[in-house]
């Protein structure tokens, strides 16, 4: 007979930080801008047509929240120039200009990167000159108006290649994601899955340093373990709107209620007993099988004895978990008899030592041996994977600790609580 099992999961807490070099987002910046950037052929509305190339990579630094970009510019720019206001001319106008825009980088609402960008400077690589009636004449004049009325353009150019460079939306959506995906920790006699169901998520404003873009979001949720098959119609949870917290440590903390069948209980058990003697010379035993299941508190384990004893031997006890050992053992064991043999009391006098000096020594679960949860989950597509082009998590378990043993119908559930370390990197 089984006690009703209710569990209430404990809330669980997956902090990720994550990690961008601004060499990446300078390489995809600079592979994405290549070549004519911009073109103005109408002469007609303006008196001027003006092509701008790329000159050179593109430098990027990020200090705080706040993006240095400098854009290396080629400029070819035809003026319609009117001489002593009696003829008009077509001059052509090359000029070399490095341009140092400045953006402030933060996450809406919808986890997209914002990037404002503005024209802080520039400085001349190229002057541009003219030759007006046989004389070279400065016309820098001509290109600071064509800066200043184009400027909103360049800094558009600026935030659209920036944004594009850390797409966060994608990022965070594929992280939230991929952590309500099952995570298998099955074994050759058992299939279990780890499911997530994440509560919030919250993220920690932008910062650079040393070449480094660092971020985070923290991820409450509960966690269950179902038996069986790979669950199916998992319902994903939509991706909330961004909320920032600048205070996320780095590290997860899983609190997990771990089911141990009796399937299991069984084969870990006859691994330990069966196929050697119990006892000493004509008092010998073996064990032929083990059938374990559950007794209100009490775990029991029947075991089918031959030799001295024909029959069956029941083992009552209570499971604690060993933190020490990290091994499920059995306090405050009790024995019952059902044997083919007559003499009870012999039995008693004899059996009983051999049980308490070797049975119950051999007996235990080894949760990191026989469980496989912690190799399972370092080992799993959620601890290492490419959620993108250049982007990666990375994890590993670092502790586990156990608590409360219960008793149900579906096994023995053990109380786990993992800690580790998981980021993000994008290089």
């Amino acid at each position: 007979m089984y006690k009703e099992f209710n569990y209430t999961p404990l809330l669980s807490k997956i902090n990720v930080p994550i990690e961008v070099d601004v060499n990446a987002v300078q390489n995809t910046v600079n592979n994405t801008l290549k070549g004519l950037l911009f073109e103005d052929n109408n002469i007609e509305d303006d008196s001027l047509k003006l092509k701008v190339w790329k000159n050179g990579e593109f430098g990027i630094q990020f200090d705080g929240e706040i993006i240095t970009v400098e854009v290396p510019l080629k400029l070819w720019i035809q003026k319609r120039i009117g001489i002593m206001g009696l003829t008009y001319r077509d001059q052509e106008i090359e000029a070399g200009i490095t341009v140092k825009v400045r953006s402030r980088l933060q996450i809406s609402k919808s986890w997209g990167l914002i990037s404002k960008s503005e024209v802080v400077n520039y400085q001349w690589t190229q002057k541009p000159t003219a030759k007006i009636v046989g004389l070279n004449v400065p016309i820098t004049y001509i290109v600071d108006n064509i800066l200043k009325n184009n400027k909103e353009t360049l800094e558009n150019m600026v935030d659209k290649s920036i944004m594009s460079s850390i797409p966060t939306q994608d990022y965070v959506r594929e992280l939230w994601e991929t952590l309500q995906q099952p995570i298998p920790i099955s074994t050759d006699d058992y299939k279990a899955w780890i499911v997530i169901k994440p509560n919030s998520i919250l993220m920690k404003p932008i910062n650079g340093n040393n070449g480094k873009i660092t971020t985070g979001v923290n991820v409450e949720c509960k966690i269950d373990v179902i038996v069986g098959n790979s669950p199916r119609n998992i319902k994903i949870v939509s991706l909330p709107e961004c909320r920032l917290n600048p205070r996320i440590e780095p590290g997860f903390e899983l609190n997990i209620l771990a089911n141990i069948p009796y399937s299991i209980i069984d084969s870990v058990a006859m691994a330990n007993v069966g196929n050697q003697p119990f006892g000493e010379g004509k008092h010998v035993v073996y064990v032929d099988q083990v059938k374990t299941y559950g007794q209100n508190d009490n775990l029991v384990i029947g075991l089918d004895m031959h030799g001295f004893v024909n029959g069956n031997i029941y083992l009552t006890g209570v499971p604690y978990l060993d933190k020490e050992e990290g091994t499920i053992r059995l306090k405050n064991i009790a024995y019952k008899f059902k044997t083919k043999n007559l003499l009870h009391s012999a039995i008693n006098f004899v059996i009983k030592p051999i049980l308490k000096n070797k049975i119950e020594k051999l007996f235990e679960i080894p949760m990191k041996e026989n469980f496989y949860l912690i190799e399972q989950m370092a080992n799993s597509s959620l601890m290492n994977t490419e959620l993108a082009e250049n982007v990666y998590t990375k994890g590993e378990v670092t502790r586990v600790e156990g608590g409360e043993i219960f008793i149900s119908e579906a096994g023995v559930q053990a109380q786990l609580n993992i800690k580790g370390a998981f980021h993000v990197l994008y290089k």
